[in-house]
C-alpha cells in the first residue's frame, strides 16, 4: 500500500489520492533538477547503510542513481528492495528557509532499455550537459537504479506546504 504525509500522520494513498496541483509539483520538479545528490538509506535486514549519490527524478516522482555493483548499498538493494532517501540544499543554516524531501520507497536494478534512454536524456541534460548517445551505443561500466516513491514528504517553510498531499506511484 502506498502512503503519503497528511499533517502529522501516514495515512492510506490508494483511494484517496488528492493530485499534487501542477504549480507545486513543478516546483518540486525544478527543485530536484537543482540538486545533485540525495542521501540513500539501504538495510540488508540486519544493518543500515546510508550513502549519498547523484540522482534524477523523472516527472513520475521515480528516483534514478547509478552504483557499482559491488557497493554496501547496492548488495543491499538486492536483497531487500526498501530504502528511503532525503533530497535537501546541504547549506541550509537552522535560520534559514528550508526546502526538500523525505522518501520511501522500493528499488531495483533498472533494466528497461526503452525508459533507459529517455532517463539517460535526463542524466545527461543534468550532469554532463550533452545528447543521450544512441541505443547501440550505450555502455554502462554500472548499473542504474530505480526507486519507486511509495511515501513521501515535503518540507518547505517559506510556502508553508509541507505534508501538502500529491499523486504517487501505485504499483509498490
Amino acid at each position: 500500500m502506498n502512503y503519503i504525509l497528511a499533517t502529522t500522520k501516514w495515512i492510506q494513498a490508494s483511494k484517496i489520492l488528492l493530485k499534487m496541483n501542477n504549480l507545486n509539483k513543478k516546483k518540486l520538479l525544478n527543485y530536484l533538477t537543482t540538486q545533485p545528490t540525495m542521501s540513500l538509506a539501504t538495510s540488508n535486514g540486519s544493518s543500515l547503510w546510508s550513502a549519498t549519490v547523484y540522482f534524477i527524478a523523472d516527472e513520475d516522482l521515480n528516483f534514478y542513481f547509478m552504483s557499482g555493483p559491488k557497493t554496501i548499498h547496492a548488495k543491499n538493494i538486492a536483497s531487500k528492495a526498501n530504502v528511503s532517501l532525503t533530497v535537501a540544499q546541504s547549506d541550509q543554516w537552522p535560520q534559514m528557509d528550508k526546502y526538500g524531501i523525505q522518501a520511501s520507497g522500493k528499488a531495483s536494478s533498472y533494466k528497461n532499455i526503452k525508459g533507459l534512454i529517455g532517463m539517460l536524456k535526463i542524466w545527461n541534460a543534468k550532469f554532463v550537459k550533452k545528447p543521450a548517445p544512441p541505443l547501440g551505443q550505450i555502455k554502462l561500466g554500472w548499473p542504474f537504479y530505480k526507486i519507486t516513491i511509495n511515501r513521501l514528504k515535503i518540507f518547505d517553510n517559506r510556502a508553508k506546504i509541507s505534508g501538502k498531499l500529491y499523486k504517487i506511484n501505485e504499483e509498490t
